[in-house]
């Protein structure tokens, strides 16, 4: 585990790998790292490197936050939204496509947890309207172009979503 760099003698972020505890990782996080301001959650990425390279950013994709908030609410999942995107730029070295991901697309479904990723989407595109955000989206669209022409044919990132946004709840 390592922090990614300093700014006025402060850590803005850190970086471990599979092997280390959720706990052992948030621990330094919260007394070191803080939160960014205008965020007011601490959440966690993955990144994935896979060996097909049309998927994400060149077989670059960035999950969040399926390990540390569990159940956020709009705000909060907007403000996970807008964190992560820092992550793909300043981690990730690329411009962040994300994509909001609900077992929906575009209304498909009707149901209370859909509505969550909807307002989400609509508040993380007020915050930073210059991010490439689409939501609601299942993964198949998110992620595959020719999904994403039949049931999104508006969307942002047809089909090449580069960093995934989860609607994560634990009962």
């Amino acid at each position: 585990m390592f922090f990614r760099k300093f700014y006025l003698n402060r850590p803005d972020g850190e970086v471990s790998g599979a092997d280390h505890a959720t706990g052992d990782v948030l621990r330094p996080a919260f007394h070191y790292v803080k939160t960014a301001p205008g965020i007011s959650i601490v959440s966690g990425e993955f990144i994935m490197i896979l060996p097909d390279k049309n998927f994400g950013e060149n077989g670059v994709i960035i999950f969040a936050d399926d390990a540390v908030h569990p159940n956020p609410n709009e705000k909060e999942l907007a403000e996970i939204t807008i964190a992560t995107a820092h992550t793909a730029k300043a981690i990730g070295g690329f411009e962040p496509r994300l994509a909001m991901l609900s077992f929906s697309t575009k209304g498909s479904t009707k149901h209370e947890l859909v509505d969550k990723v909807v307002k989400a989407t609509r508040i993380a595109k007020e915050m930073a309207p210059d991010l490439y955000i689409n939501g609601e989206l299942q993964m198949d669209t998110a992620l595959t172009e020719a999904i994403s022409r039949s049931k999104a044919p508006c969307s942002l990132i047809a089909g090449k979503a580069n960093v995934l946004i989860f609607r994560y709840e634990r009962n």
